[in-house]
C-alpha cells in the first residue's frame, strides 16, 4: 500500500523533470538561450543562499561580514 502511495505522488513530479533532461540534447537552441539555460542553476543557488547568509544570526552584520570575507577569498 505504501509503495502505491509513493508511486502515486512520485510519478507526477518526476516525469516533468525527467523528460526535458532526456530530450534536451536533441533540441537545438540559439546561443543566448543556451547561455541562459546554463546560468539557471547558479542563480537559483544564489537566491537560496543569499537570504540565509544575511539572517544567519539575529545580528545581520555577522552575515554581511562573513559574505564579504568569503567573496574576498575567492
Amino acid at each position: 500500500m505504501v509503495l502505491y502511495c509513493f508511486s502515486f505522488f512520485c510519478l507526477p513530479t518526476y516525469i516533468p523533470r525527467m523528460l526535458p533532461a532526456l530530450f534536451m540534447e536533441k533540441i537545438q537552441v540559439s546561443g543566448k538561450v543556451n547561455i541562459f539555460l546554463q546560468l539557471i542553476p547558479y542563480t537559483a543557488m544564489a537566491s537560496l543562499i543569499f537570504p540565509a547568509i544575511l539572517y544567519v544570526d539575529k545580528n545581520i552584520w555577522i552575515g554581511i561580514i562573513a559574505s564579504v570575507v568569503a567573496a574576498l577569498t575567492l
